[in-house]
């Protein structure tokens, strides 16, 4: 008898399960379809300057997924003494405008050849004045005081490659630092050679003809001078686009600049739910201050990530301070069905 009661319950609870399931499956309910997702945050815009050695280069990211990486490299000779002088009315931390100078590279090769041009520009120009007795004088009497103080910098710089080069064998610099000592050195002799050609320019006894051959060398040394200034324009670096800048952020890395008027929310969607997508389905991501649906793009291509097949997803958010590299979770709010089609989705 307690038993055909207990079989009856169960029955009737079984059978009253079922006319639930029924009643839902027929029944006209619309539920909302989502799937559950982690981003994590990143700046939209990067920017960095890299040092390796004694080269550099920048490196531009955009994580919207829009543009790959770009790089642009400054290569300079060997044994070259860069000296890197930042904008010192900026500091670390602090937001810069698109445009703005940041940094200027000063090399001591390029400082070199653009005053070899000047030097042979100023030559010529001497030659042409040469057979003015008035004008000769004071400059051999200059140009011979000129010869000597080069001669005396050539002295110096011949000793210190000296003591450098027994300081190098003893292992207490490095190769660089003597190569840097060689520019010097190798400075300083050309200094004295051009002193020593403005010594016989001021003797120099000018023919009529020779002013053609002058004009005509300036000319040519000064369109090479062009090049080279347009080159050391190169040199001044000035920041791509509005952002935080921050000084020596990480090893190797001499300034990086991040865009912060937007955000990049980066996730991981699972490539069998993708079919259920439509042209309105948004993220739905809750920040600290208010709950944002967001559009967002799927790459093309696809990953195994913790063991699924995923594409890569990314959204833009603005307006919103956030910690960078922190992993937030989010839904991708798919589109609204009814209960059976969600039921069926769920249980495949």
């Amino acid at each position: 008898m307690q038993r055909d009661r207990l079989k009856n319950i169960a029955t009737g609870a079984i059978g009253g399960v079922l006319i639930v399931l029924l009643l839902l499956f027929i029944l006209p309910i619309d539920v909302v379809y989502e799937v559950k997702v982690d981003t994590r945050t990143y700046p939209t815009k990067e920017w960095k300057l890299i040092q390796e050695g004694s080269q550099f280069r920048t490196v531009s990211l955009d994580n919207s997924g829009s543009q790959a990486p770009t790089e642009k490299n400054f290569v300079f000779d060997r044994g070259d003494v860069i000296d890197i002088r930042f904008n010192e009315e900026i500091a670390s931390g602090e937001f810069v405008d698109q445009g703005e100078t940041l940094l200027q590279f000063s090399s001591m090769m390029h400082n070199l050849r653009i005053q070899r041009a000047l030097n042979e520009i100023e030559i010529n120009e001497s030659r042409k004045v040469a057979g003015n007795a008035a004008m000769k004088w004071p400059l051999l009497r200059e140009a011979e005081d000129a010869v000597e103080l080069a001669r005396s910098n050539v002295r110096l710089q011949e000793a210190n490659h000296q003591r450098l080069a027994q300081l190098k064998d003893d292992g207490v610099i490095s190769q660089a630092e003597l190569d840097a000592q060689v520019n010097r050195l190798e400075v300083a002799r050309q200094e004295l050679a051009i002193a020593e050609q403005r010594v016989a320019n001021a003797s120099f006894e000018q023919k009529p003809e020779d002013v053609a051959v002058f004009n005509t060398v300036i000319e040519t040394v000064d369109k090479e001078l062009d090049v080279l200034l347009a080159q050391q324009g190169s040199y001044t670096l000035k920041s791509p686009f509005e952002g935080r800048l921050q000084l020596q952020p990480a090893e190797g890395v001499v300034l990086s600049l991040v865009d912060t008027t937007s955000i990049s929310l980066v996730f991981p969607f699972p490539i069998d739910q993708r079919q259920y997508l439509q042209k309105n389905s948004l993220l739905e991501f809750e920040s600290e201050s208010d709950v944002h649906h967001l559009s967002f793009d799927l790459k093309d291509q696809a990953a195994i990530i913790q063991g699924d097949q995923q594409c890569l997803g990314v959204a833009h958010l603005e307006g919103e301070q956030l910690v960078m590299g922190a992993m937030r979770p989010a839904s991708v709010i798919c589109d609204t069905v009814r209960l059976r089609e969600y039921l069926f989705r769920k249980l495949l």
